[in-house]
């Protein structure tokens, strides 16, 4: 390995892990989360008592917890079910089935997500590869008989899990449905519990009340991390992530200080702000993480936001944005708004002749 001369090679070597510092990592351990824990355990407890489950619902900005939590959760008690059934007799054991979907991973070119889509997504998550259905073609009905026919097909307790929940439209059959799939009569041999995670705190207030009682039997708020809760996390993140050397206290203060103001004490910011952190240094040949790679890191991670905010914007916000740098580009900003509004029309037209359609929608709507 040493005599190895690579492009990719640095001259150090800072992460030891970096499996830990991946989203789709559990830790062994939920940390300064005590409270909304405990509350979300009780969730839990029915499933594993095999009596039928309830059904909740999860809020709170971006990287609070809430899906560390329900993935920690999850994981134990597929464990302790699986440890209670070697105990019983086989008609006595508990048998749960857990569906997740990410809602956001069905997003249309509009950025909104149906039921529609989520069902169809419920549907393929359960069926082989060779025997899925498309996300058209179908009526609305047979989606979700489809649906409920291949939840009927298991056994015991289905968990349906709906990250990003708050990314379905004003569509909310499913939300109202599922929940009470057993109770209505769509479903026979299975209990099915529902738990909704959102980052948006408004979705629940536009829920409708028929959903919220379906949906809502639970509702946990997952708080911002304060920079001490940030620190305690990211310290033992850097011990199983980092060499021991590569890091101090100085490093784990900083990034905890800038994802408490920047992020509204987000710990994902925080630990992609650790990590980047420790890259540039490794760039950079340093044996240890100092200021300016935290620094140079927050800039790096800012950026990614700014696009990333950028991108999620629906086509017509889109095109705001592209008249609004034409403007600056040629020095014509600031503008006013019939200035914008030229600019504005200009860029649909220019777009929408490239796909074939009209602007007179777009225009009208200003």
């Amino acid at each position: 390995m040493d005599n190895i001369n690579s492009i990719f090679a640095d001259d150090v070597e800072l992460i030891e892990n970096a499996d830990v510092f991946e989203e789709d990592y559990t830790p062994d351990r939920i940390l300064c989360r005590d409270d909304v824990l405990k509350q979300y355990t009780s969730v839990f407890k029915p499933i594993y008592k095999g009596r039928p489950p309830q059904n909740a619902f999860l809020y709170g900005d971006t990287g609070v917890g809430k899906t560390a939590a329900t993935k920690y959760l999850r994981e134990n008690l597929e464990r302790d079910i699986e440890q209670k059934n070697q105990q019983l007799p086989v008609g006595e054991r508990t048998t749960l089935n857990v569906v997740w979907i990410n809602c956001e991973n069905f997003t249309t070119a509009d950025h909104k997500t149906s039921s529609y889509q989520v069902a169809v997504g419920i549907v393929n998550r359960l069926r082989d590869k060779g025997n899925r259905i498309t996300g058209t073609g179908y009526a609305p009905q047979d989606v979700y008989d489809i649906m409920y026919e291949e939840l009927d097909k298991l056994e015991g307790t289905v968990l349906v899990i709906l990250d990003e929940v708050d990314k379905i439209s004003n569509d909310d059959t499913l939300l109202y449905e599922l929940p009470r799939s057993r109770d209505i009569g769509y479903v026979e041999n299975v209990r099915v519990g529902v738990i909704g995670i959102s980052n948006d705190y408004t979705f629940r207030k536009n829920l409708s009340p028929k959903v919220k009682d379906s949906l809502c039997e639970t509702e946990i708020k997952f708080p911002a991390y304060d920079a001490e809760e940030l620190s305690e996390i990211l310290r033992v993140r850097a011990r199983l992530a980092l060499y021991d050397d590569a890091y101090s206290q100085e490093t784990i203060s900083l990034c905890s200080a800038l994802a408490y103001q920047k992020a509204s004490g987000s710990a994902r910011r925080a630990i992609r702000l650790l990590r980047r952190s420790a890259e540039i240094a490794e760039e950079d040949g340093s044996e240890q993480v100092e200021e300016n790679h935290i620094r140079q890191a927050d800039k790096d991670l800012e950026y990614g936001n700014i696009v990333e905010s950028i991108v999620d914007q629906d086509d017509e916000k889109l095109y705001i944005l592209k008249a609004l740098a034409h403007l600056d580009n040629a020095g014509l900003t600031p503008a006013r708004t019939r200035t914008i509004h030229t600019a504005y029309a200009r860029v649909v037209r220019t777009y929408n002749q490239q796909r074939g359609g009209g602007a007179e929608a777009f225009t009208r709507k200003w």
